[in-house]
């Protein structure tokens, strides 16, 4: 009963302190702007395509790896395309995949280069969310009256990855600057 107590104060205080945060951002960004004035404030750092929000290797990459590395040497020992699927219990035509390309990289394009509804939005996403908008739900709407057809999931999916520093740097492009501020910033 005493560690559900204790659970439930941090859980509140850290609540707190987050809602704090959140209200006060502008400020925050303001009182920093002010006390490094030469300092322009640096957008997150590239990830590599490669590595996942925790900056730790894909697991799709990870797999993709292992199986191209396990055919590749059963194939060398002289296994038939059949017996490796068999033994590695794949498809065949992910065998027969594995085995024609020699090159683990050409694969892996494929899968972490994949284009989705939100490609054409990311940049106007990051120039808002390197201007101050740090909300979610605001900039899904900014983006859905551009003419954005998917769903809010994605842009949040998106935006939390910029939150934690995973997105890779933009070129900047040309935006209107909308004067008015982000809601729920």
């Amino acid at each position: 009963m005493q560690v559900a107590d204790v659970w439930h104060l941090w859980n509140n205080l850290t609540k707190a302190v987050e809602k704090t945060l959140t209200a006060h951002c502008s400020c925050i960004r303001t009182a920093h702007a002010a006390a490094n004035p030469h300092q322009e404030p640096e957008p997150p750092d590239e990830p590599d395509a490669m590595l996942d929000v925790r900056r730790r290797p894909r697991r799709i990459v990870i797999t993709i790896r292992e199986r191209h590395r396990a055919v590749q040497a059963l194939l060398a020992e002289g296994r038939s395309l059949r017996g490796i699927s068999r033994d590695l219990d794949l498809d065949y035509y992910a065998v027969r995949r594995y085995a024609r390309t020699p090159n683990v990289d050409e694969l892996l394009v494929k899968v972490t280069q994949r284009r989705t509804l939100l490609n054409d939005y990311k940049p106007y996403i990051y120039h808002r969310f390197t201007q101050g908008c740090r909300n979610a739900s605001q900039l899904y709407r900014e983006v859905r009256d551009q003419g954005f057809r998917g769903s809010r999931t994605g842009v949040n999916y998106y935006v939390r990855q910029l939150r934690q520093g995973t997105i890779p740097r933009l070129r900047r492009p040309h935006f209107p600057n909308p004067d008015e501020p982000c809601a729920g910033s």
